[in-house]
Parts: structure tokens; C-alpha cells; sequence
């Protein structure tokens, strides 16, 4: 069969005996999942595609992360970074360290506060 999963978006083949039906009682459960901006841009010169990739396999290398929440951008929008749980470095700090992206800083947007 081929799937959506809902939890990053994905789409992908997999077998039958893999899917289950969700429990009826689950659908009225309200969303758990809020939209989250990294606040990272392209290094000079980098290749976007080649850059997502090299930070998709950081983020998957990590079995916990927290979020640090830097700036509501919209209601349910976040921006912000994704930490290493038991450092609280970021996950993708070494793709920073080699110039792959760049931290950038939210900007100071007060209204509605």
C-alpha cells in the first residue's frame, strides 16, 4: 500500500500487514502537533536539497530532542531550533560548524503580546 504518515508528512510503500486502522475514539482527539520553523538558512553557496538531507540524517541520528521555542511567528506557527536532549546543543550544530547552514535570529515582533 502506499501511505501518507501523519506524523512527518512522508509518503511511502509498505506492506499490508503494516497498517492498522485507528481506533475510532482517536479522531476526536485534538491535534497534537504544532508547526515548527527552524531558524536556520543556507550556508553560502549550498545546495538546498544536499543541506535538507544532510539535516534530515542529523535530526534522525538523535533519539530525543526537545524544541526551543525562539518566536511565535502565527498562531499554532512556531520558530525555533530542535536540542539534543541531554546537552540541549543543537541537534544539527555540526551542519552549523561546517558552514552547511547558519542560526538565524527571530525577529522582535511584539504585537499582539
Amino acid at each position: 500500500l502506499y501511505v501518507e504518515f501523519v506524523d512527518f508528512g512522508t509518503k511511502d510503500w509498505v506492506e499490508r500487514d503494516m497498517v492498522r486502522q485507528v481506533p475510532v475514539e482517536w479522531l476526536s482527539l485534538p491535534s497534537l502537533a504544532v508547526k515548527l520553523e527552524l531558524g536556520i538558512e543556507l550556508g553560502d553557496g549550498m545546495d538546498e536539497e544536499m543541506v535538507g538531507e544532510k539535516v534530515w540524517e542529523s535530526l534522525a541520528r538523535e533519539e530525543r530532542m526537545l524544541v526551543r521555542v525562539e518566536q511565535l511567528v502565527d498562531i499554532g506557527k512556531l520558530m525555533g531550533h530542535l536540542v539534543e536532549f541531554d546537552t540541549l546543543e543543537l541537534a544539527y550544530q555540526e551542519l552549523v560548524m561546517k558552514g552547511f547552514i547558519t542560526v538565524v535570529s527571530p525577529t522582535c515582533d511584539t504585537r499582539g503580546v
